[in-house]
């Protein structure tokens, strides 16, 4: 259970890093924010970055930034609007204790970080763990539950949320990636009825 969360941790991490690496030298220790407050470590634990913040070592693996594209690409729909302000493509060499809990222990990985925000008063929904991707080597993706921090699709009034989705690469090279579609079902009122169009957002890298 605790590699789970370390997982987590790990995908929510790189956005931190990487931001960071925008604007100074990304720094040899980093601490690792609480993925969740369900986990039962109370122990910090240390993340190693290299010097050109493209690594990330900590006690579940190595983590290795393979390619980034930032753009904020939005879309709207009914009273939806999705901004996608960041997508990396990462490969993830796990230890063999975490790769014994996960299930695989090397992996490439589309990481997908997500604003929504609400405009209205009203209750409405957007499907938040259906968010569906597709590669342009003609892979269509489910979001990883274990290292995603998948977004509660109710949202009452004007609520803005964010997230982070996980995308393992089954049948790709990571290298290969050229552009992603980020594709959301059509959001819904509190009768359950469809009041916008579905979301397809392209990114290219």
């Amino acid at each position: 259970m605790k590699n789970k969360y370390l997982l987590l941790a790990i995908s929510l991490l790189f956005s931190i890093v990487l931001a960071a690496c925008n604007s100074e030298k990304p720094k040899k220790e980093v601490e690792e924010p609480a993925a969740s407050e369900s986990s039962t470590s109370k122990e910090e634990d240390t993340v190693n970055t290299s010097d050109d913040g493209k690594t990330i070592t900590n006690e579940t693996g190595t983590y290795t930034l393979i390619k980034k594209v930032e753009g904020n690409e939005t879309a709207t729909s009914g009273p939806f609007t999705v901004t996608i302000p960041q997508v990396t493509v990462v490969t993830a060499e796990l230890t063999d204790e975490t790769a014994a809990s996960y299930g695989s222990k090397n992996f490439p990985y589309i990481q997908v970080d997500m604003d929504i925000s609400h405009e209205t008063e009203n209750t409405d929904t957007i499907l938040g763990s259906f968010v569906k991707l597709v590669t342009n080597t003609g892979e269509q993706l489910d979001p990883d539950i274990v290292m995603s921090d998948i977004i509660d699709g109710e949202f009452y009034g004007k609520v803005n949320k964010s997230g982070s989705y996980a995308y393992v690469l089954k049948n790709s090279q990571p290298e290969d990636i050229e552009w992603v579609r980020v594709i959301i079902d059509s959001p819904l009122d509190s009768s359950h009825q469809e009041i916008g169009k579905p979301f397809d957002i392209r990114v290219n890298f």
